[in-house]
């Protein structure tokens, strides 16, 4: 039989809401194996972070060498990369490789707001990984980060964002809205047609770790079809599962149980 192979590259979060453990944990889910190159250690819980770091640059390459020597890769996502030599490795070892259907995550904060990024990685993420990503999935405050935009309060600026990011080389952007004024809507540009994606408004209860269900299912789903937009639309839904699938373990924010039995 054969499986969908998704490489996840990110963080590690230790209340496993987000990063890494959400990647595996929704790829598990829609029926495809997940493999890893962990970037970074972070000391997190559903109310914040407390510490992170970054893990050497020898040791991702080496985990890069491994999977890849292992086993077909058929999509890549893209999460937490906290320095430019990361990052410039990274488009290296895709470039290398020949990896396709790449889902960019571009992870410079945490849900609370607390930078998780040097300031010299954004560049490099544009110059680098933006013209090979076949998806960037950019929340309202990361997309005013990379455009030096300001922050989003409107839809026209979500609109002028995601047309930015795809002139800065990125073949098609999900700028989503959960961060901003406008959750459940998120807008889809592929440098030709912009269109507007709504799901249900779940304002009201915020839920850790949604940004990485959204790319890990995105790159499960893209690697099956090839489709970015279908990818997308399908990555909400399952999204949007996770979330009415959360519960309040922690202090902080909820967590999705997504594919875990609750009776």
């Amino acid at each position: 039989m054969k499986t969908t192979n998704v490489l996840v590259i990110g963080g590690s979060d230790s209340i496993a809401g987000a990063g890494i453990q959400a990647d595996l944990k929704t790829i598990t889910y829609l029926g495809g194996y997940a493999v890893t190159v962990v970037t970074a250690i972070t000391a997190q819980n559903s109310s914040g972070i407390s510490k992170w770091q970054s893990v050497d640059l020898d040791l991702i390459e080496a985990q890069i060498k491994v999977v890849a020597s292992d086993l077909e890769v058929m999509s890549v996502k893209v999460g937490m990369l906290a320095n430019s030599a990361v990052v410039e490795l990274l488009e290296r070892k895709i470039t290398y490789y020949g990896w396709r259907n790449i889902v960019l995550d571009p992870v410079v904060a945490s849900h609370l707001g607390q930078a998780m990024v040097s300031e010299d990685t954004y560049q490099a993420i544009v110059e680098k990984l933006f013209p090979l990503a076949n998806l960037i999935t950019p929340n309202t405050i990361e997309a005013s980060k990379f455009t030096s935009s300001g922050k989003i309060y409107t839809l026209e600026e979500m609109k002028k964002s995601a047309r930015q990011l795809v002139k800065m080389g990125a073949k098609s952007v999900l700028v989503k809205g959960g961060h901003g004024q406008f959750p459940g809507r998120d807008i889809f540009y592929d440098g030709v047609k912009m269109t507007i994606l709504d799901s249900q408004n779940f304002s009201g209860q915020p839920v850790h770790g949604t940004g990485c269900v959204l790319a890990s299912a995105a790159a499960f789903f893209l690697a099956n079809s090839g489709d970015v937009y279908q990818a997308v639309k399908k990555a909400k839904a399952v999204t949007e599962e996770a979330i009415v699938k959360s519960i309040q373990l922690g202090r902080g924010q909820k967590l999705s149980l997504l594919g875990i039995r609750r009776d």
